[in-house]
């Protein structure tokens, strides 16, 4: 472009006598010489050759190139190798003489301009031209393959096409064009670098070796690494003595924690101590020691009271915590040894059942705590009038049972009145207050009367209500013809039933509607319980009694619940009221009972209405109220339920804190004549 520029200034200093065309035929050979021009012409703007002072023929191309530059009037620059290798300029310039628009056409070789750039770089260059062919267009030794691409001119051909090869089979010229690559050829490292003019087919592909450079950089890669694990290596050996008594006390605090873990405290002691502290400058790990040895002495003191736990829950496994006597589990265990070895060895034995009489108007009367001091009187009275040999345990509430082994009926006879008394002679007071106390006693022999011992504990308990039949401190020894025989059957009987209709789910509940006279209403249901019998049914009057007394009738009362709390679940409308027994009253569990199946199905408790019966209620009146105190507070109501069959005090009713109060229609029948 600057020779463009120049050439029709060459005349200035002269007067012009010529056109453009004289001025390159006077200084055609100096152009040639200075700027290493092969060709040199002169065109009109329609694209006539005016003139040619070249050394090589213009190639059939130019007439193209020229009439770009007229049309565009802007320089057209194009690399043409068919022959030799030039870079050609068609340039738009104007005649000096005649202001008439010329083209000034410029051939210039491109070999001398790569081997002065790879002189002056000190780097190898070649130009390469793409093409649509994947076939060879042409030297086919210069012909790239996988980048469809003729090298024009390369410097140092010989040395420079192989490694052109090597980087077109491992890179694409796209990626080069967007980064320079670094790679190797014949174990030498090079970094290739391409450049393609804007709207040209012919990218410049720069290439120089730079294996000292990356020699330096290994060596330096080295000398960093060895200098690295060098330092890495002496650091660690400062630190390991650094901490070599330190890391010293952790072992021993490591070897005491599976020592602690295996209840070896002794042993786990002694290497807490030698992990001494560190001297005046207390640091973590005398922190950690101290710990360590403070868990260890709690852990030894848990396992230590753990261990008196263990012996204090196996001696409530087999005994009363009120008399200490056995409980019913250990006497039972007992009895059946005895009883095993009696029956072995033909030696008979005795069972004396016994309970106190009134001792439920004593604890109503005194309260709880002169109940259990007149139950511990009674075991340590009884405990001094039998043998060592016979066995006391109290079976529960008020009810002992004596076993005496090698026992004649004679000898039992006389040990019952002996215990009578001896607890008629029992002085009890309490605050003050003085109780007589006695007790009623059943007697069963064996093997006369029983050779297994539930056989033996229910026929002498027949005997102890023959006895309190006879009136308060007697005793009775049980017979084959005892009435109660009957009854016991009787019960047993029931009892079966009952646990078959629990397990089989036979019993039934009937509603019966509650009618709000004002509001001409029903305002709840009460449901009451029925037990199934093929297709008739049994009514409550017949089952409960026997349910209570062989205490089947928490279950009953708990299936009752369950059995209301899904019906309020399945009708969202309904209230239920259900009655409760009176041993729920010393349920400690109920509670948690209703509480917990009122949240599984998600019924508010205010849908729920508890009833128990005045004479319940009256019978332990501290128990009760605490009872419906804390069914109230779970938002649950409670109902009186026959007052006025039993006591029929308004003073009882203002101590029951109930929301409801049935009135029993004898009550209501009599009130006019009472």
């Amino acid at each position: 472009m600057q020779l463009a520029a120049f050439i029709p200034q060459l005349d200035a200093g002269e007067v012009r006598t010529g056109s453009l065309a004289d001025i390159l035929a006077r200084n055609a050979d100096l152009l040639n010489l200075e700027w290493d021009l092969q060709v040199l012409a002169l065109y009109d703007k329609g694209g006539q050759m005016l003139g040619s002072w070249s050394s090589e023929r213009v190639p059939p191309s130019a007439n193209r190139w020229v009439a770009t530059a007229a049309k565009t009037l802007e320089p057209v620059t194009e690399i043409d190798c068919r022959v030799g290798c030039l870079q050609y300029l068609a340039v738009p310039t104007m005649n000096p003489t005649a202001d008439e628009e010329r083209i000034l056409l410029l051939g210039h070789s491109i070999a001398s301009a790569v081997i002065s750039f790879s002189r002056a770089a000190g780097a190898d260059i070649a130009i390469v031209r793409s093409t649509r062919s994947a076939s060879i267009t042409g030297v086919p030794a210069q012909f790239l393959a996988p980048w469809r691409a003729q090298v024009l001119a390369v410097s140092h051909p010989r040395q420079t096409m192989p490694i052109i090869k090597t980087l077109a089979s491992h890179y694409s010229a796209e990626g080069l064009r967007s980064h320079p690559v670094i790679f190797r050829h014949d174990g030498r490292w090079y970094q290739a670098a391409l450049d393609q003019p804007p709207k040209h087919d012919v990218f410049y592909l720069l290439i120089s070796d730079i294996s000292p450079h990356m020699t330096e950089i290994q060596k330096t890669r080295l000398f960093i690494l060895l200098l690295s694990v060098g330092g890495f290596l002496l650091a660690a050996l400062l630190l390991l003595w650094y901490l070599g008594r330190p890391l010293s006390r952790l072992h021993h605090l490591i070897e005491a924690l599976p020592a602690i873990g295996e209840h070896r405290h002794h042993e786990a002691k002694k290497l807490l101590q030698e992990a001494t502290p560190s001297g005046l400058r207390r640091d973590e790990i005398d922190l950690l020691n101290e710990s360590v040895g403070r868990l260890n002495d709690e852990l030894k003191a848990a396992e230590q009271a753990r261990a008196r736990a263990e012996e204090h829950l196996a001696w409530l496994a087999d005994h009363d915590p009120l008399t200490g006597l056995f409980n019913r589990r250990r006497f039972q265990a007992e009895f059946n040894r005895t009883l095993r070895q009696s029956l072995r060895h033909g030696r008979g034995g005795a069972i004396l059942y016994f309970d106190l009489d009134d001792f439920k108007a004593i604890n109503d009367l005194c309260g709880h705590p002169a109940g259990d001091k007149l139950l511990r009187d009674i075991a340590v009275t009884v405990q001094q009038a039998i043998r060592s040999t016979d066995l006391l345990a109290r079976l529960g509430g008020d009810e002992f049972a004596i076993l005496v082994p090698e026992c004649k009926e004679n000898e039992a006879i006389i040990l019952a009145e002996k215990l009578l008394d001896a607890v008629a002679r029992l002085e009890f007071s309490f605050e003050g207050q003085s109780h007589p106390v006695s007790c009623s006693i059943g007697i069963a022999l064996f093997p006369q009367h029983g050779e297994d011992i539930e056989t033996l504990l229910a026929n002498a308990d027949i005997s102890m209500y023959q006895a309190k039949h006879t009136g308060q401190g007697h005793w009775h020894l049980f017979t084959r013809e005892e009435e109660y025989r009957e009854v016991l059957s009787l019960r047993s009987q029931w009892r079966k039933r009952i646990a078959e209709a629990l397990h089989d789910d036979l019993f039934v509940l009937h509603y019966q509607p509650i009618v709000d006279t004002n509001a001409r209403d029903i305002a709840w249901y009460e449901a009451l319980i029925r037990m199934r019998d093929g297709d008739d049914l049994i009514y409550p009057d017949r089952f409960i009694p026997v349910a209570e007394r062989t205490g089947q009738i928490r279950e009953i009362d708990r299936w009752v619940i369950r059995r209301a709390i899904q019906q309020l679940a399945a009708h969202p409308a309904l209230v239920l009221s259900v009655n409760l027994s009176g041993k729920v009253i010393d349920d400690p569990d109920l509670l948690g009972f209703i509480t917990s199946a009122l949240a599984r199905h998600e019924v508010k408790a205010e849908r729920l209405i508890f009833e128990i019966t005045e004479t319940q209620a009256v019978e332990n009146t501290g128990a009760a109220v605490d009872l419906i105190r804390r069914v109230t507070e779970l938002g649950c109501r409670f109902a009186l339920d026959d007052f006025g069959s039993g006591f029929a005090s308004y003073q009882y009713l203002k101590e029951l804190p109930v929301d409801l109060v049935k009135i029993d229609g004898t009550f209501i029948r009599n009130m006019a004549m009472d």
